[in-house]
């Protein structure tokens, strides 16, 4: 993951800079798991539990537009679901965070992009409790338009993502990793933007959903018994808000 971090930093080098962006944000997560069309369990969380960090560099050559960007927030989470034996459960988890890398490359107004997203679910000092990994390399494709004004712009972007070999680790027993059934989702990001002289403000809202279909059975090996698991369908739709400063080369 980190040579991926620091080709896409690298590669951003080979374009003459247009900008540089920072910015922070907050998640107001959304996770559903399914069984026959029945929530089974979920995890949430408000704006304030989970806060993130992200940097994006944004560069211009002949035309062709390339973007990189990483985003990493952490946090807290509540959780709410049943324990094996079938009992009602809610709790906080911690050690929640979320990874995404993307770059995309376009003209105007049309874009292919590649990424990476991580997401560790969290754990809470219940017994018995553990954390879950899900990752998975993506592509897709997005479209942006900005409407300019004077001292300000808007610039709404939708985006589709699919997700190549999705798996999930789980961290109990002999950490078995499971194959995601197809996965899918995007994004919609609606900026505000302050223009300066030789910087930007901006304030954003965004809008994600993913679709993960049940996964193939795996076992799981605890204390010496053996298990036959599976990862449920499940359906994310977060929110984020944040802002930034860009600053223009």
């Amino acid at each position: 993951m980190k040579k991926f971090i620091y080709l896409l930093i690298w590669v951003s080098f080979l374009f003459s800079y247009q900008n540089f962006r920072v910015y922070t944000y907050g998640i107001k997560l959304n996770y559903k798991e399914y069984k026959n069309s029945k929530v089974i369990d979920r995890d949430y969380s408000s704006f304030s539990d989970l806060l993130g960090v992200g940097i994006k560099y944004k560069t211009v050559f002949n035309k062709i537009l390339f973007d990189v960007k990483v985003e990493y927030a952490s946090g807290n989470s509540i959780y709410e679901g049943v324990t094996w034996s079938g009992k009602p459960l809610k709790m906080k988890q911690s050690d929640v965070s979320i990874l995404d890398i993307e770059a995309s490359l376009g003209y105007k107004y049309f874009y292919f992009l590649v990424g990476y997203r991580e997401w560790n679910r969290g754990s809470s000092g219940y017994e018995g409790d553990y954390n879950e990994i899900y990752y998975w390399p993506y592509f897709g494709i997005k479209s942006n338009y900005k409407f300019g004004f004077k001292n300000f712009y808007f610039s709404p972007e939708i985006a589709y993502i699919y997700a190549i070999n999705p798996e999930i680790k789980i961290e109990l027993g002999n950490y078995p990793v499971l194959s995601l059934g197809d996965t899918d989702g995007g994004y919609i990001t609606l900026p505000f933007v302050m223009k300066f002289s030789n910087f930007n403000i901006d304030f954003f809202y965004r809008f994600e959903y993913w679709h993960i279909s049940s996964s193939k059975p795996g076992l799981l090996i605890v204390d010496g018994e053996g298990y036959v698991i599976y990862e449920p369908e499940s359906i994310t739709k977060n929110q984020y808000l944040g802002a930034g400063f860009t600053y223009k080369f």
